[in-house]
């Protein structure tokens, strides 16, 4: 039997709390994200291997405990058959798109308003560079440090802003 099947909606709603949980604190791109296979996810640390990143630099970090909770509460729903880290309902490879989806209703449930996907990202940007600073955060984010001050981080743009990047982090819960 699939590992997630459509018979089990709360298995879908904490496969994509585990994957927003993910995102907020680091905001790798979406096809990256697809590519994650459990089996990177060990040792409390995170290893995303140089082919599944754009810019081709591998990338390890240390899982912080809120998103290992989030984990730990998904794959105790999920059966360990798939090498998928997000598989679908089908128990395939939950693909951009299906990504894209399972984030903005999340997000929309969250916030109560629809959200760009690039206002996500420049929000989980801001969450990352005041977690790991710029380095990392454009790293992961596949952009330079530059382009990450001047047009992804929101820090400077007031309170709506701020409350949405804090709202964001509820998501998980």
């Amino acid at each position: 039997s699939p590992e997630v099947s459509p018979r089990n909606w709360g298995t879908i709603e904490m496969r994509d709390k585990a994957i927003l949980a993910l995102l907020l604190h680091f905001p790798v791109r979406l096809n990256t994200l697809s590519l994650l296979l459990e089996s990177q996810t060990h040792d409390m640390m995170l290893s995303i291997p140089k082919t599944s990143m754009k810019n081709r630099v591998s990338v390890s970090v240390e899982i912080p405990d809120v998103v290992r909770e989030a984990f730990q509460r998904y794959f105790s729903m999920v059966k360990p058959s798939s090498v998928w880290l997000f598989p679908d309902r089908k128990g395939d490879r939950l693909k951009k798109n299906g990504l894209y989806k399972a984030i903005r209703k999340r997000v929309s449930k969250v916030l109560g308003i629809k959200m760009s996907p690039h206002d996500f990202r420049r929000c989980l940007a801001t969450i990352c560079s005041k977690s790991f600073g710029a380095d990392v955060s454009a790293n992961l984010l596949v952009i330079t440090t530059q382009i990450l001050r001047q047009s992804y981080d929101l820090s400077d743009h007031g309170d709506r802003a701020n409350a949405a990047i804090h709202r964001l982090a509820e998501v998980t819960k």
